[in-house]
Parts: C-alpha cells; structure tokens; sequence
C-alpha cells in the first residue's frame, strides 16, 4: 500500500551548473520533497529528532519545496547571489511535525501529503559576500519573506522582511 503511514522517504533532486555562458557564476535548481511522518516513529525514544531539531531535512515533514539560486563572481573576492524558494507545508495534519508520534488507535494508517490549504511560502534573498582573505569572507543580505493560507482563516497571508550580516573564519 504505497500510502501507508509506515512507507516515509524524503527526496532532494537538482542540479548545478558552474560557468554557464561567462566565467564566474553558477545556478542551482532544486526540488526537496519530505513526507508526513518521516521523522517520527511509534514512541518518543525513536523520534529522529534532537530536542526538537531535526536530524536530516531542513524541511519539516509533510512539505515540499523548489530552490533556485544564481551566483555571480566578481574578481576574486566579491560576490552577488540571488535565490528564490517556493515551499508548502501543511501545518495542521498529524504527521506534519516532528513531535507526532502515530497512534493506531487515534491516526490513519492512510498518509495524506499536504493536504487542503497548505501554508505557502515565497522567499527571496540578495546577499554580497566580500572575501578579501582566503581564511574569511563578509556577508550582508536581504530577506523577504511572504507567507499564504497560514492560520485558521484562509487566504490570510503575512510578510516579514530580514537584514543579516554574517562574517566567517575557516582554519
């Protein structure tokens, strides 16, 4: 039965493709796909999680998504990238979180994947990373984040926009 509960899998396809056209860019597309119940099992001790983190996915269960990004190079030490992602996950439905634990008694042996009105989610993100070092790199960026049919009323949406700066040392 190929919609049993017990049948979990989480799926991650996409390609990259470095140098296209002109030196010094790349563009990545993506699909991810986890399914309802993936992370969880029949008792609390075997939960693929650690103290509510996932273990695996950053996608929590019940959900897809498509990514896309574009990088481009400028000399060495200066980049621009822009990524958009488009995802759904379905909030409501037992399965759907990683503290779920399936109950014969009380759920379906049947999963649904996604089910009716699935939160949506459009986000856009800009950054420019300037590495004048080979050990460290700088990075500044732009969030947007549009959120659809999230909470009890359907059609009500939310947006919220991020600025972060973020700096790294590699060793």
């Amino acid at each position: 039965h190929k919609n049993y509960w017990g049948n979990k899998y989480a799926l991650t396809i996409g390609f990259e493709w470095i140098d296209f056209f002109t030196w010094g860019n790349s563009f990545q597309l993506e699909y991810a796909r986890v399914e309802p119940w993936l992370f969880s099992h029949v008792t609390a001790d075997n939960q693929f999680q650690n103290h509510g983190f996932l273990i695996g996915s950053s996608l929590p269960p019940n959900s897809h998504q498509v990514f896309s990004s574009y990088t481009q190079n400028i000399f060495d030490i200066l980049a621009i990238n822009l990524a958009y992602t488009w995802q759904q996950h379905q909030l409501y439905d037992r399965g759907s979180s990683i503290l779920d634990l399936h109950s014969e008694e009380f759920d379906s042996a049947t999963k649904v994947f996604l089910g009716e009105k699935p939160k949506t989610s459009h986000i856009v993100d800009a950054s420019v990373v300037w590495a004048p070092w080979y050990y460290s790199d700088f990075e500044a960026g732009l969030r947007y984040v549009n959120n659809s049919n999230q909470g009890v009323l359907a059609n009500q949406s939310s947006e919220i926009n991020t600025i972060w700066l973020k700096t790294s040392v590699r060793y």
